[in-house]
């Protein structure tokens, strides 16, 4: 019985784990851009920046799951 239970704490762990590593950049990008200072990295400044930081966010996101799927993680 012992056996099972640590196998159900391990699937849980797994997408607790999961979830982490795919929300992490994201997080690490918006706590950049969420400084008020002008960034050298975006080309132009206008209302519609918040359009490249979700670009880059998103991006971020896709790299991380393929990243997981790559290392056979999922």
């Amino acid at each position: 019985m012992l056996g099972l239970v640590n196998l159900d704490q391990n699937k849980i762990m797994k997408v607790f784990t999961l979830i982490s590593f795919l929300l992490m950049p994201p997080t690490l990008i918006t706590g950049f851009f969420g400084m008020n200072v002008d960034l050298p990295i975006i080309p132009f400044s206008g209302p519609w920046n918040w359009i490249l930081i979700v670009l880059y966010i998103s991006i971020s996101i896709i790299a991380a799951y393929f990243i997981f799927r790559r290392k056979n993680m999922l």
